[in-house]
């Protein structure tokens, strides 16, 4: 599978705001204003300024709630490409840490249109 560039600009994502959180079989998915979005397969953490967990990837089955719904009508400040397989992205007062947890399956896909990454 892809890996992440570590040379990738994701600087077209700063000032996105998110207004629409989809919740599928397989994946969640983060709608972009005025355009884009991010789509999480594998694993992911939503985590607060202070570094606690506030949601996370896990079975349906297993789940009680969701709460990545927290984010929306927040912003994207910054995109920090931490490694060819881990991803932070900083969302007003969240962090949102994306990991590439296959070699076989897609983990996660962000689309704009100066911006297309599949891993």
């Amino acid at each position: 599978m892809n890996r992440i560039p570590l040379n990738l600009d994701l600087s077209p994502l700063v000032g996105l705001e998110i207004i629409q959180v989809s919740i599928g079989q397989n994946e969640v998915i983060l709608v972009l204003y005025p355009v884009g979005f991010i789509r999480l397969e594998g694993d992911w953490f939503l985590k607060d300024k202070d570094g606690r967990i506030i949601d996370q990837s896990m079975e349906h089955s297993s789940r009680d709630a969701w709460r990545i719904h927290k984010v929306i009508g927040c912003r994207i400040s910054e995109s920090i490409i931490k490694d060819e397989r881990n991803l932070d992205i900083l969302i007003d007062c969240y962090i949102l840490q994306i990991k590439d947890d296959s070699d076989h399956y897609e983990s996660f896909a962000i689309e704009h249109p100066s911006l297309k990454l599949y891993v």
